[in-house]
């Protein structure tokens, strides 16, 4: 009977044994066969802890864990910073405010010559530029900031070059204020010192500043007009939008923030731009498995929720598409005179 059991045993192993050789060169197929050269990836990710760097680190998780690839996502100066460290390859992608690479990729200033070697991956999220004030600021309407001391980011940062771009278009350059280059941190403690009279932060949404803010000081959002943000802003510069600020719902009305439940601020989108060189199929794999991944880069950070094809179409009006993405987005449709596929937010 002993002799039985252990034959019968043996069978079994053995034939779980033929199975697994069997199924191994599917399973192996799943993964694309890679050039060594480019298993180790560097990512601009932004400022440590911010928005743009979470979604960065979640990419790199998806990366990892779907293609094998080692992504190291290093810490920068973000939007202007990450153009020049992919245009050299210090780097092979990063986050920018679209602002930046659109201006890059074409020469315009502050960039003294054109960054030929950028290209568009993916958009993260929309950017939205938040003019806080406290509750009783005498400052009631855009027109109001004329003169005061507002918080536009540090001088040269991503966020601070799109105040600046925005605040041309809106025909209220910096000469028509007070500018004042602080850090998210350091606006935050200026404005509840009340040593300047509006802060701008320019990030993803929500905005967790603002909730520090709003922990023990009431605030408002000075709203841009939709007019003026259409008319004046966006032909200026097709990298910007309307956004309706769902401010109430997000910010939650009577818990810090006090102002109207919806209000119209001037918005943007972040994306990752990627260097030419880095190979086209290797670059299509990594876009299909980001956007086949999404529900992951939320479990990082919420915003990439946003994600759509719309924005894909603008970012490719704004800096040439990578062959490699662009072949994914052919597939799914972007480009086609069909309804554009489906993306849900993940709640």
């Amino acid at each position: 009977m002993r002799k039985k059991i252990i034959l019968f045993s043996s069978v079994i192993l053995f034939a779980l044994i033929m199975f697994m050789i069997a199924s191994w060169p599917a399973a192996v197929a799943q993964t694309p066969k890679i050039d060594p050269k480019w298993q180790k990836l560097y990512y601009g990710g932004c400022g440590l802890g911010g928005a743009a760097y979470m979604v960065a680190q979640g990419a790199a998780a998806v990366l990892r864990d779907k293609l094998r690839l080692d992504v190291i996502v290093e810490a920068t100066g973000c939007g202007v910073d990450n153009v020049k460290l992919v245009d050299r390859m210090e780097v092979h992608a990063g986050a920018s405010g679209l602002t930046e690479p659109y201006r890059a990729f074409r020469g315009m200033a502050p960039y003294e010559r054109k960054y030929a070697n950028l290209r568009g991956w993916y958009p993260y999220y929309v950017v939205g530029l938040h003019i806080v004030v406290l509750r009783d600021s005498p400052i009631k309407t855009f027109d109001d900031l004329k003169g005061k001391r507002i918080s536009v980011h540090t001088k040269g940062s991503g966020s601070e070059e799109i105040v600046r771009d925005a605040f041309i278009g809106l025909g209220f350059p910096y000469e028509e204020f007070k500018p004042q280059y602080l850090t998210y941190e350091a606006a935050e403690e200026a404005l509840k010192a009340r040593t300047i009279d509006a802060a701008i932060w320019t990030t993803g949404i929500p905005v967790p500043k603002m909730f520090e803010v709003g922990a023990t000081y009431p605030y408002r959002i000075i709203e841009v007009p939709e007019k003026l943000i259409k008319e004046k802003v966006m032909p200026r510069l097709p990298v910007f939008n309307a956004v309706h600020l769902e401010a109430e719902k997000i910010y939650g009305g009577g818990k810090g923030y006090i102002g109207p439940p919806r209000v119209w601020i001037v918005g943007t989108y972040t994306i990752a731009e990627i260097h030419k060189d880095v190979p086209d199929e290797l670059v299509y794999q990594m876009t299909k498995a980001i956007w086949e991944n999404r529900k992951i880069l939320t479990r990082w950070h919420p915003t990439p929720a946003e994600m759509n094809y719309e924005m894909v179409k603008v970012m490719e009006d704004s800096l040439t598409t990578h062959p490699g993405a662009k072949k994914f987005y052919e597939e799914a449709g972007v480009w086609t005179e069909k309804p554009l596929p489906v993306v849900l937010p993940f709640k």
